[in-house]
């Protein structure tokens, strides 16, 4: 914008008559005005092209001291609000804000009923925003949100109230007024309708209380003040069922006086939006502007109370007081396109229309003006003095719309949910060139998105594009036929719901996850854009759906605290649940074996050497070597510890004499059973992580114990820092070959079983030559064609190795 009025340092004052923007955009869009001060407040539209929703952005404006405040209103009970700051860094003068969505800093969190708020009820919505930061409220169900001064410093400043459809007209309003000092709150209640019944009531301790009511005929105005003491928290204003009113809440207008009490409104029409073409506007007490220019006269205002009156197409409009119909001020204006005019009051108009003193002790009529028009217009009410702070509103009608609903707004990880969107169209219109668009938000993994033609069963199908910095997911629907007003339309985007956000940190209980419709088009030439979102909330403490979720009440399989490198599951017991055993590194801790009640949860079991031994423990693996039916264990051991084998007799354990396997020790990493030579006794092979120490095969003879297969070739003349040796038949010749995988960049080993007791190295390919720091590997056939491939880990941030076996 140009700035011709403010001087720059040094400079003098120059023209001091205001500036007329117009603004236009591609897509939606909202725009606010506001001075640099701490006061004034106003009410924050949602993403939706309403007041009402589920998802708002506020970027808070420069102040001169104290942080601004933040408001929640919630229409239904068991609301979830979540308040994050979305700016990396503050922006108080002119340029981009840096918005980073993907940051998830929530700032606040909190579930509402009906009748409270974060601001009286609750705290968090007090000094919450920091000027020049940008935030994002996410709620599960449509909620209001007010911000700006309205906690401390709260003079001047006001705001048409959102009701329960969205609009500014409607059946049922909750609001709160803010104030500064005592007796400074004022509500305007305008009837659209005859035999209007109309009550204001205060939400005290769990119940309403009511503070008036009223009966109204169409155009009728009704005021409250609380000339006997404010009210902190909620009030709740509603009318007849069918009927509409707009709600006007402000402070120090009649309680203040003529010349610095401020506010700035964009007007309630019929329609309660702010294009229309019937408005009653309540005036303010004229502020002191000697310092301002009239563009239109080029000569200073005195004190003057301001209706701007802005014609997207040029308008022809009537401005009339209302208590006399027009008696007194009966003004006729023409609006070119595109343009505006000032229908300001100065103070003797006002002061005629306000009981003739602009005293409200002198009579009972108020400063109402009565604004209708041939065209749809808006119009800015204000009397500014020296500061205030609104958004602006369209004159552009709104053509058509959107409206989000799901049947679960309270879900939680590995559920699934379905939202939808409904495209409202009147008959006769035809929607050209339509783009549909839907975001979900971090925590959402969409697994169908659809566009139904429920006229003549069509259904088109939205491409996903998950977006890899922020975790949202874009859904698509491109080359979609122009959109028939005589026939319904639903979206459908199901998704499911994770407990981490997409780099892997955890998502806080009751955090939002929104999904935002976009809707654009031609409509009779014009481009326009309708929007809807609807939020859930995902309860990540309860994780009963996920596909793995954190078991606490497990018992002392989850409450004890070890070193442990390794575990491995094994029905020990034979009675039909896996239990688990630990190997324990800790040389002066015993390992631990968990027996599974069968009921969820996991009892130690003491006694006998497999649970008392002492070691250095670091993996175990399981197998019947002596073939009786049930599973041993062999327990791998490093730091020069012994290794041990466990004979299962029925449950309970015995440490064995193996032969050399017995005596064997060294460094080891791991070890894996396998029937090598295929003489129907399980075999061991033992990692050893010692550069100086091979590692080794133990073949079973069949007797209860093992003899080192030192002839078996470059299997057990080889060492290289070995890890978790792998087994599988890669060749498919019928016996199980082995993959080495090594540390500290040596190369890895594969050898090939030759069916004799000898192994063979392969040394061509890349799996003969491919070095890094390998930690463990794993076969599986991920192609699908009939021969295991193989995926190497790798740590310290190298990349891993995947070989696809080509037989």
């Amino acid at each position: 914008g140009v700035n011709d009025d403010a001087p720059h340092r040094g400079e003098s004052a120059t023209k001091q008559d205001g500036d007329y923007f117009i603004v236009t955009s591609d897509k939606l869009i909202l725009t606010s005005q506001s001075t640099k001060s701490d006061w004034q407040h106003d009410w924050v539209p949602a993403t939706n092209k309403s007041s009402r929703g589920t998802r708002f952005f506020v970027y808070s404006p420069p102040t001169t001291n104290s942080p601004r405040d933040l408001n929640v209103f919630a229409y239904e009970d068991s609301t979830t609000v979540t308040i994050k700051q979305v700016s990396t860094q503050a922006l108080n003068g002119s340029g981009y804000t840096q918005v980073n969505l993907s940051a998830n800093q929530v700032v606040a969190q909190r579930e509402l009923m009906v009748g409270e708020e974060i601001l009286w009820h609750y705290p968090e919505g007090r000094n919450i925003l920091q000027s020049g930061h940008t935030y994002l409220v996410e709620t599960n169900k449509p909620v209001t949100v007010q911000y700006g001064a309205l906690w401390g410093n709260a003079r001047d400043g006001g705001g048409y109230v959102p009701s329960g459809n969205g609009s500014s007209a409607g059946e049922l309003f909750y609001f709160a007024v803010p104030y500064q000092s005592a007796r400074e709150q004022e509500i305007r209640i305008v009837s659209w309708d005859d035999a209007n019944s109309v009550s204001l009531d205060f939400y005290q301790q769990g119940s309403w209380v009511n503070i008036q009511t009223w009966t109204l005929d169409a155009l009728d105005p009704a005021d409250w003040i609380s000339y006997s003491g404010n009210l902190d928290g909620v009030f709740r204003v509603q009318c007849s069922s069918g009927k509409k009113v707009s709600v006007f809440e402000a402070n120090w207008l009649e309680t203040g006086s003529p010349g610095t009490s401020d506010v700035a409104s964009m007007l309630s029409s019929r329609y309660g939006t702010t294009a229309g073409t019937e408005f009653l506007a309540y005036m303010a007490p004229p502020g002191y502007e000697s310092n301002v220019s009239d563009p239109f006269t080029n000569t200073k205002f005195s004190a003057a109370s301001h209706l701007y009156l802005f014609a997207q197409n040029g308008a022809t409009v009537q401005v009339t007081d209302a208590h006399t119909g027009g008696q007194v001020i009966n003004r006729t204006y023409q609006i070119q396109p595109g343009r505006y005019v000032d229908a300001y009051l100065t103070l003797a108009e006002w002061k005629s229309i306000y009981n003739g003193d602009g005293n409200p002790n002198s009579g009972p009529e108020r400063p109402y003006l009565f604004v209708s028009a041939d065209q749809p217009i808006s119009v800015f009410n204000t009397n500014f003095n020296d500061n205030w702070m609104a958004y602006c509103g369209t004159s552009l009608p709104q053509g058509f719309g959107l409206r989000s609903d799901t049947d679960q707004d309270r879900t939680q990880p590995g559920d699934t949910l379905t939202i939808r969107a409904h495209i409202d169209l009147s008959p006769g219109q035809i929607l050209a060139n339509p783009t549909l668009e839907v975001l979900v938000g971090d925590g959402g993994t969409v697994s169908r998105a659809e566009l139904d033609d429920l006229a003549d069963q069509t259904t088109y199908q939205g491409s996903p594009e998950p977006q890899a910095n922020t975790g949202h997911t874009l859904v698509r629907f491109d080359s979609l036929p122009a959109l028939d007003g005589s026939h319904q339309y639903e979206a459908t985007t199901e998704i499911v719901v994770s407990a981490n956000y997409h780099d892997g940190r955890p998502i806080p209980d009751q955090t939002v996850i929104p999904v935002d419709y976009s809707l654009s088009g031609e409509l009779n030439g014009v481009y326009e854009q309708a929007a809807s979102s609807q939020g859930v909330t995902n309860r990540t403490n309860d994780q009963q759906s996920l596909m793995l979720a954190r078991q606490p009440e497990a018992g002392a399989a989850v409450t004890d605290g070890e070193d442990t490198w390794g575990f491995a599951w094994v029905d020990y017991n034979g009675d039909g649940y896996q239990d688990l055993f630990v190997p324990t590194y800790d040389p002066q801790r015993p390992n631990r074996l968990y027996h599974n009640q069968g009921n969820g949860t996991f009892v130690q079991v003491s006694g006998g050497a497999l649970t008392s031994d002492l070691g250095s423990a670091v993996s175990a693996t399981w197998g019947d070597y002596d073939n009786d039916g049930d599973p041993d264990v062999f327990v791998a051991s490093n730091v020069g510890a012994v290794n041990h084998l466990y004979r299962n007799d029925g449950g309970s354990f015995t440490r064995v004499d193996a032969g050399a396997l017995s005596d064997y020790n060294g460094y080891c990493h791991s070890a894996a059973w396998v029937d090598y030579d295929q003489d129907g006794y399980l075999d061991l092979f033992v990692t050893d992580y010692m550069p100086t120490r091979f590692n080794t095969l133990w073949h079973n003879d069949g007797d209860g114990t093992f003899s080192l297969a030192s002839g078996a070739g470059p299997l057990v003349e080889e060492a290289a820092y070995s890890l978790g040796a792998v087994w599988a038949d890669y060749d498919l010749d019928g016996d199980p070959d082995l993959f080495v995988p090594n540390d500290r960049n040596a190369p890895n080993s594969l050898y090939r079983n030759e069916g004799n007791g000898q192994f063979a190295k392969i040394l061509g390919g890349d799996i003969g030559s491919d070095a890094g720091s390998s930690v463990g590997a794993s076969w599986g056939d991920y192609d699908n064609d009939g021969d295991p491939d193989l995926f190497v880990a790798n740590a310290g941030a190298q990349a891993s190795f995947l070989y696809r076996n080509d037989g």
